[in-house]
């Protein structure tokens, strides 16, 4: 079978936002694809994915295209005035015998880098909300955050 995304849900943010909620997902995909495009109220500031809204269970390295490599404690992704995009892959969401790993990328055009980072959540449950949040910054309204499951099985 080829692998397809399936859309699950689509935000359209139509004011300033700090907490974005994607909630009920449905169980019956492979892995999630969550794709951020937009703008945020300030240029590099990070706003972190929590599966159901765990702050507490995660674990990252980030890669940027500068020299530098480090951890962080969640998966996340930086933000700029300029559009900005990202994708975060969720791997076996719903899989209740093993931690959950995730892959991001992101761009920052306004100066010109590139992120990747590879997580780690710390639980055996099914995901089944994922809290996108940046306490004292903001997405921009315009900004369009989309939930897609894989149909592999």
């Amino acid at each position: 079978m080829t692998e397809a995304w399936v859309p699950l849900a689509t935000i359209t943010l139509s004011s300033v936002t700090t907490n974005t909620i994607f909630s009920s997902i449905p169980a019956g995909y492979r892995d999630l694809l969550l794709t951020v495009a937009g703008t945020s109220t300030n240029a590099g500031r990070a706003f972190y994915v929590y599966p159901n809204g765990d702050s507490s269970n995660g674990s990252a390295v980030l890669a940027n295209s500068g020299p530098n490599s480090y951890s962080d404690t969640g998966i996340y992704f930086s933000t700029d005035t300029t559009q900005f995009n990202a994708t975060i892959q969720i791997f076996d969401y719903s899989a209740t015998d093993k931690h959950k790993t995730m892959l991001l990328r992101s761009n920052l055009p306004g100066n010109g880098e590139v992120w990747m980072t590879a997580g780690r959540w710390a639980s055996t449950n099914a995901i089944n909300s994922i809290l996108i949040t940046r306490s004292g910054y903001g997405l921009n309204a315009g900004t369009v955050l989309s939930l897609y499951g894989s149909n592999r099985l």
